[in-house]
């Protein structure tokens, strides 16, 4: 079960404010900032995954309709209170009102689970073996974990077939096997690092971000992999910081990131650097680079697709269009293989998208 750490949360946050300007939260963040704290503050993250709570979808956590399953029966109410009065007390009073309710969360319950497993299959066409080798946490008890219909004991979510699906990106590139450390710069809750790290037990894995987003990743990764983090406060006292001489996952802090001194064999950041200010993504870029022995790779997701609570960011940033797995954009890759090849291109996991 993932641990609230609110001693660390706050050394974090303090430790922030000491650092360079670069490795704060730049202004897309810093929205996010001012309303995560609190939203963490108030509720924990043992069940992150599963509060109706939009803000944590910033960082990679599935936020889809059944988690309002709950609220359709109210919903269902307040339509049929459009009835005459007269009708609406003979349904209640018979028990039909109840029923007509029932059905309707029942009714959209089944299509989610239909969704889901369109999702699995979708996926698994993608890397069957691998995908069968894995299965979600269920960590941090995200509300769409589901079995898939003739799979037993694995249970998969939306955000963990979407982190599934960018490793497979990831692996029709780089070959595996000749990886030994990789440091991933925005890795939200963890989910990227979780999925590779299953597939391939041999490598390291370096986790850097921002506070509140590295806060949550480490606890998510020690209730994961229990034993295997090093976190943060063994390194925040480290002049550097070398992966070979920590546990198989250690956690950096964006400030901590110049003191990793030792190559790594792949850089990867997916849909962080679209986030930043053009400035701010060369030094990153030209650090991690630096820091990269041989792999680089940095993907982002269209304007169009990005969820924000508060003022946009800058717009003088270009961010390319790449493959993106969303419910949405799921759907549309079923519907085109049902309708044949001239609708292929919309698939959203074709190289070079």
């Amino acid at each position: 079960m993932i641990k609230d750490d609110p001693e660390l949360l706050a050394t974090l946050a303090r430790d922030m404010t000491r650092a360079s300007e670069l490795y704060k939260p730049t202004n897309y963040w810093s929205v996010y900032r001012k309303r995560l704290e609190p939203a963490i503050a108030k509720h924990g993250i043992s069940r992150f995954r599963s509060l109706h709570e939009p803000l944590f979808m910033s960082f990679g956590v599935t936020h889809v309709p059944d988690v309002l399953v709950p609220e359709f029966a109210p919903m269902a109410y307040s339509h049929l209170r459009g009835l005459k009065r007269g009708v609406f007390e003979a349904l209640r009073r018979s028990g039909l009102l109840r029923q007509l309710v029932s059905n309707h969360v029942d009714s959209h319950a089944y299509t989610l689970r239909a969704l889901y497993n369109a999702c699995f299959y979708l996926a698994a066409e993608e890397g069957r073996e691998e995908l069968m080798r894995v299965s979600d946490s269920c960590e941090g008890m995200p509300r769409d974990a589901f079995e898939p219909v003739g799979q037993t004991g694995a249970r998969y979510t939306l955000s963990f077939l979407r982190y599934f699906l960018d490793y497979r990106w990831l692996a029709s590139r780089v070959d595996f096997s000749n990886i030994q450390t990789i440091l991933e710069l925005g890795s939200g809750y963890g989910g990227q690092a979780e999925v590779i790290l299953k597939l391939h037990p041999h490598i390291r894995y370096v986790i850097c971000d921002i506070p509140p987003q590295i806060y949550v990743a480490e606890q998510y990764l020690k209730a994961v992999f229990p034993g295997q983090v090093t976190g943060y406060r063994e390194t925040a006292g480290c002049d550097t910081v070398d992966p070979a001489g920590t546990g198989r996952i250690t956690v950096l802090a964006s400030w901590q990131l110049e003191r990793l001194r030792t190559k790594v064999d792949m850089f990867w950041n997916s849909a962080s650097f679209q986030e930043m200010e053009p400035e701010i993504v060369r030094k990153y870029a030209a650090s991690c680079n630096g820091q990269c022995r041989s792999t680089s790779s940095s993907r982002s997701i269209p304007e169009d697709k990005l969820w924000r609570p508060g003022p946009a960011k800058s717009e003088s940033f270009e961010r390319p269009r790449s493959m993106t797995t969303s419910r949405r954009s799921m759907t549309r890759a079923l519907r085109a293989r049902r309708c044949g090849p001239n609708h292929e291109r919309e698939s959203p996991w074709q190289p070079g998208n």
